[in-house]
């Protein structure tokens, strides 16, 4: 959140350790970008980012140069690469996007993680 009114903004995360797994885990190209998305979660810690990187996008190492066949002018693009369930669709359907988000503002993470048990205090 910014700080001077509150807003939700978006942040890059610069940490080339953090990255380079991500990289390994999802078997990604090391020449390309990605861009997921990310949600705000609630955790026993506190609020963390959930991301769902099964529906990267991909962006091409290098953009492709474009020539106008009017005005032979050379532009270039960056070309995007979308998972298959963009497919013949603008985004995700209506009813994927629901069923992918909780009716709540934030999702709790405990039905994720497996169950842990915390010894009771010793007096």
């Amino acid at each position: 959140k910014r700080q001077k009114d509150g807003a939700w903004i978006n942040r890059d995360i610069v940490s080339e350790d953090f990255v380079h797994n991500i990289y390994e885990l999802m078997e990604w190209n090391a020449d390309c970008r990605y861009k997921v998305l990310g949600r705000v979660a609630n955790s026993r810690e506190g609020l963390v980012l959930v991301f769902d990187l099964e529906d990267a996008i991909l962006f091409a190492p290098a953009p492709v140069e474009i020539k106008n066949p009017q005005t032979g002018k050379i532009t270039k693009k960056q070309i995007r690469y979308y998972p298959d369930i963009y497919k013949n669709c603008i985004g995700k359907s209506y009813t994927d996007y629901t069923m992918s988000r909780q009716v709540n503002l934030f999702e709790y993470l405990e039905e994720y993680a497996e169950p842990v048990t915390v010894p009771p205090p010793q007096h």
